[in-house]
């Protein structure tokens, strides 16, 4: 993911808890180059980001998310498909 959103060259910071039923970890990766100080802010990142969740969902057996725009008869609007993520 690092390499698809050319993030493979900035500092990051993680952080791994335990506050829901799941032990997950966030990543965060500044976007100010170490070493030339300019700003990397990925364009549309989320179709890179959609394609490399499918790919490493299929490499490593993991469920199959939609993803955004993908599957299911009906295709939700934003506001829609938030509210429908954060529901249980």
């Amino acid at each position: 993911m690092v390499t698809a959103l050319g993030f493979e060259e900035h500092q990051r910071h993680c952080g791994v808890h335990k506050n829901t039923a799941n032990l997950h970890m966030h990543v965060a990766y500044n976007i100010i180059h170490p070493e030339r100080l300019t700003r990397h802010e990925p364009f549309r990142d989320y179709h890179t980001r959609d394609r490399v969740c499918r790919e490493l969902e299929k490499r490593f057996s993991l469920m199959i998310d939609n993803g955004r725009g993908q599957g299911g008869a009906q295709l939700l609007c934003d506001s829609a498909a938030t509210m429908e993520a954060h529901t249980p």
